[in-house]
């Protein structure tokens, strides 16, 4: 990840908005949704080509987001087969609008409030990654800040619908090098429509050497032309696509599937694949939030680990995904382990926009949290404090999930029909599934033989008091949270290959040395031990996540960041399964693979174990 310049506004006598870096502007000044409807939905032939499952729009300058709201509108409004299709939007920005800049550019529009609100809620700041927002039931929008080329490169999806939009051609010509034009139309399905006011020569080039027909129509207001394209019918060798990850949406979609696990994996799975229309079973030994995510509370932050880890980028993304979830942010400090780690976290903070991430004082560290704490460190604006078990009911409450208590005994593959897995649990019963999602740690997926280690943490409370209030985290080797329900909770030991939940002395004892270690004025503090639950983590600390076999999938080895990154893993899964956008870049999807450590045999007959 790395910090991207921020477009800059001016809005102008006529009303139009003036981009100064560029000398252009972001719309037509005879109407930015006039132009939006007449150059981009009539150029893609919308709302007449939205049938099926879903539809796929794909643009190379988000702007300010008109053109996806007035899109958005369209849905809505549509009828017929057009009512049944969700809408997946993939925008790419380089220089993305800073939150308070895109309120004030769509600040006029009250027709879109809606969506709006909801994509202002979630906007991410301007940091290279991809953004997953869900703007209504039947519109997700997909937002990829880079640049243009690379965003494509990174990028897996396949759209119905292209909107060629940016800046003119003389002042941002990166945005139509015919490289750039060959790749977008490489990420069309065969026929599909493109759409731009641009008709540039060297365009219209570009895109007929790309394979596609290629017509100039009359134009919108002032401009005598605009462009409409067709993609090629068929792509003459693979070779000219990127490798699909994900399935075909010409494969029939599960009606139906199981997941095995009730944890925070496994119910934002089940919610993912029921929002899709998919009807899920989740399966669970204990019910739900028994393990892991039963905790009284959890910690959702970034994780300041160095701009170029996955793991900075997979949580940074991961709080974007989920704040739709979620109340308003406490906010957090990460103070530094010792001089060397101090320097790598002031490293990745000052090359965050400070909105996201930035070094504070000891004593602006204080006045953020109510508390003296125990030197500088970085305040992560975007971080909240959870209660696990009540996030894990909302989500199984999504329409259409269904819970089952019980035990899974065997997973074996079915000879027919092809893909399906019959699923034996304790009692004997047993059913087919088009569908599997395998997100319980220690259960079925203790036994897949992936490279997953048990590691035991413990959790301690003390008594919250009027007079020392905690208004943020605050966390080092160990966290210390806001009250909740009159009790702080401290945490978590850290013991690999440890399964035992018997409470600990000495583990309260190391969470009271780690309070003073945060906070010196509550060192003194007693601590009661509040719950010890078993976590899974993976050698390389990312999680599991992909197809094991055709029909199985996995969310396992989230450690102590299930919170964060389960619900994006889910989004990466049931996009796979559904042939839509991936919210990932394809290098990150390639390193959550969980056979990244090896092949695996998908044949598993299982003893005991907890489904969490």
């Amino acid at each position: 990840m790395r910090r991207l310049q921020p477009g800059r506004i001016v809005r102008q006598d006529d009303g139009s908005l003036l981009a100064p870096d560029f000398g252009d502007t972001y719309a037509s000044r005879a109407g930015a949704l006039a132009q939006s409807r007449a150059v981009f939905l009539a150029g893609c032939d919308l709302p007449q080509r939205l049938s099926g499952r879903s539809h796929t729009v794909l643009e190379t300058g988000f702007g300010t987001g008109l053109n996806a709201l007035t899109l958005a509108q369209l849905q809505a409004g549509a009828s017929g087969a057009a009512t049944a299709c969700h809408i997946h939007y993939v925008g790419i920005e380089a220089r993305p609008l800073l939150r308070d800049d895109l309120v004030a550019a769509l600040a006029p529009y009250e027709e879109f409030a809606a969506w709006r609100d909801a994509l202002l809620a979630s906007w991410p700041p301007p940091m290279q990654g991809f953004y997953r927002i869900v703007l209504s039931q039947r519109f997700t929008v997909t937002l990829v800040f880079d640049e243009v080329l690379a965003a494509l490169q990174a990028l897996e999806c396949r759209a119905d619908s292209v909107f060629l939009d940016g800046f003119a051609p003389d002042r941002n010509p990166a945005m139509w090098r015919p490289e750039v034009l060959a790749e977008v139309v490489a990420h069309c399905q065969p026929g599909a429509r493109l759409a731009s006011w641009c008709v540039a020569g060297e365009v219209r080039r570009a895109l007929a050497a790309a394979g596609c027909t290629v017509e100039r129509k009359p134009g919108f207001a002032a401009k005598r032309e605009r462009l409409e394209a067709v993609a090629p019918a068929r792509f003459e060798a693979e070779s000219d696509r990127p490798h699909a990850l994900s399935r075909s949406r010409a494969e029939p979609l599960p009606d139906r599937a199981l997941v095995i696990g009730a944890g925070i994996a496994g119910a934002s799975a089940a919610a993912a694949l029921a929002a899709r229309g998919i009807a899920v079973t989740v399966v669970d030994t204990a019910g739900p939030a028994s393990g892991a995510s039963g905790n009284p509370v959890g910690v959702v932050r970034p994780e300041p680990s160095g701009l170029d880890h996955p793991i900075s980028a997979l949580t940074a993304m991961g709080t974007v995904c989920l704040r739709p979830w979620l109340a308003a942010p406490c906010g957090a400090v990460r103070l530094p382990r010792d001089d060397k780690h101090a320097r790598r976290l002031r490293e990745h903070a000052d090359a965050c926009p400070p909105e996201w991430m930035r070094w504070v004082s000891a004593d602006e560290a204080a006045t953020l949290t109510g508390q003296v704490v125990a030197g500088d460190g970085v305040w992560i604006a975007h971080s909240w404090s959870v209660n696990p078990p009540e996030l894990v009911a909302k989500m199984l409450a999504t329409p259409g999930v269904t819970l089952l208590q019980g035990a899974v005994r065997q997973l074996t593959p079915e000879p027919s029909p092809e893909h399906a897995w019959r699923v034996t649990l304790s009692d004997g019963s047993s059913s087919v599934w088009p569908l599997v999602v395998v997100a319980n740690a220690f259960g079925v997926g203790g036994h897949l033989r992936l490279p997953t280690r048990q590691v035991r943490g413990q959790l301690s409370w003390t008594d919250a008091q009027s007079d020392q209030g905690l208004n943020a985290i605050v966390c080092r080797e160990g966290y210390v949270t806001p009250a909740v329900n009159g009790r702080h909770i401290i945490g978590a030991t850290f013991q690999r290959d440890d399964a035992d939940l018997a409470p600990r002395d000495a583990d309260d004892a190391t969470n009271q040395w780690r309070l003073g270690r945060l906070l010196p004025a509550w060192s003194g503090r007693s601590l009661t031990t509040a719950r010890v639950s078993v976590r899974a983590a993976t050698p390389d600390r990312l999680p599991l996540v992909g197809e094991l076999a055709p029909g199985v999938f996995a969310s396992l080895g989230h450690g102590s960041r299930g919170l964060t990154c389960a619900p994006l893993c889910a989004e990466l899964i049931a996009s796979w399964v559904c042939g839509e956008p991936l919210p990932l870049s394809r290098d990150l999807v390639h390193r959550l693979d969980p056979l990244r450590f090896g092949e695996i045999e998908v044949h598993a007959k299982l003893g005991g174990g907890s489904d969490d």
